[in-house]
């Protein structure tokens, strides 16, 4: 008899211990019913009924609430062996502490890969990010031909496999190991439990991973330009990417998200009276303004037209305000070139519960302007601010 089924054998033979003891009490305790004595007799029907009811608790209610709960232990924790230089370098554990780095570990899934073994293959598509935790793995894309050519090497602390997590397309290239090779494998699933049981921890997760994915979208070479040619900003189908996984973090932690939407009135006016490079400088020098009022953590993007969108993740209605009177004190100071005449509107809206990215955007739209700046003959400068909420 193998070991492992020696030690199965042991814990049934546990198990019908247990069941056989608890039954005897419950037995020797119902005896106490046949009394005369009306104490003895309801403390023995009450005796049998607690453990008949213990017996309930432990083989089938505790193996319910447990089915879909993976527990760790801290010899789990200090048996795992992770190196310090996976925790330093890579980005989806950035400002997290080794001891929240190791939990998440054990949280999740490790999978081993023998040298030259396709740990992800073009073509085909996956539901997981992996974390090179050992050795190193490089990537192979394959031409219509046939011909491969190397695009990238990983080391310890590399991410990949992002876009398979997030999107449902296919690889675009292949993954091999290079010599022995472990990584950590995380899929939506794994992602939920830890967000279930410790959501601080979660919510630097998901942080790290929109920073990642941002920078992916904006290296992607087989994707279109991130970046607004006339503004310097982030495109509009960059900040799309970025609202859809801000929404569902937001969703998630029923944390608060708000957009601002600042129309700049007339700019075809302004590109027939001023010129193209006139009005191309009036964009680039708003949105040095607006960047100046805004926190790291908010994302300042051209939409269409004159349209800027502003994502305020994490904002209170105090910190709105206090945003809103930067963005008047920075935009005063603005150098508006040869343009005369600015009209600069603003609206937002808080997402709603189960409300998408772009509805959230439609509804802001259609709001009453909340604030609204007027800047006149440079030469006299001249603003007017209305404050209308």
């Amino acid at each position: 008899m193998r070991f492992g089924d020696l030690d199965v054998l042991k814990r049934i033979t546990r198990s019908k211990t247990r069941l056989s003891t608890a039954l005897a009490l419950a037995a020797g305790f119902a005896t106490l019913t046949f009394s005369s004595f009306p104490p003895v007799t309801l403390f023995g029907l009450l005796s049998a009924l607690v453990m008949c009811l213990a017996l309930v608790g432990t083989f089938i209610l505790i193996p319910l609430m447990l089915r879909n709960t993976r527990l760790i232990s801290v010899w789990d924790l200090l048996s795992l062996h992770l190196k310090r230089e996976v925790i330093d370098k890579c980005p989806l554990f950035q400002e997290m502490r080794p001891w929240q780095v190791k939990r998440l570990v054990v949280l999740s899934h490790i999978r081993e890969y023998q040298p030259d073994e396709a740990i992800l293959l073009q073509g085909s598509m996956y539901n997981t990010m992996l974390v090179l935790l050992k050795g190193e793995a490089e990537v192979w894309r394959t031409r219509q031909d046939g011909s491969t050519y190397q695009i990238n090497t990983y080391e310890a602390g590399g991410v990949f496999g992002v876009t398979s997590l997030v999107s449902n397309r296919e690889r675009t290239a292949d993954v091999v190991a290079v010599g022995n090779v472990q990584v950590l494998s995380l899929r939506w699933d794994s992602i939920h439990r830890i967000a279930r049981f410790y959501p601080r921890m979660a919510s630097r997760f998901h942080e790290n991973l929109s920073k990642i994915i941002a920078k992916r979208l904006l290296q992607d070479s087989d994707s279109p330009s991130y970046q607004d040619e006339l503004s310097g900003l982030y495109s509009a189908s960059f900040l799309q990417e970025l609202l859809n996984c801000a929404t569902d973090k937001a969703h998630r932690y029923n944390e608060s998200l708000c957009l601002i939407i600042l129309s700049i009135e007339r700019d075809e006016v302004i590109i027939k009276n001023y010129g193209r490079q006139a009005h191309r400088w009036l964009f680039r020098e708003i949105a040095k303004s607006v960047k100046k009022s805004l926190r790291k953590v908010d994302l300042l993007s051209r939409w269409s037209g004159g349209e800027f969108i502003i994502m305020l993740p994490r904002t209170d209605h105090n910190t709105l305000e206090e945003i809103i009177w930067r963005l008047e004190e920075n935009i005063k100071q603005t150098d508006f070139g040869l343009v005369d005449v600015v009209n600069i509107q603003a609206r937002w809206a808080y997402l709603r519960e189960g409300e998408t990215a772009q509805s959230s955007i439609e509804r802001a739209k259609t709001h009453d302007v909340a604030w609204e700046l007027t800047y006149e003959n440079r030469s006299e400068q001249t603003f007017t601010i209305s404050n209308k909420t």
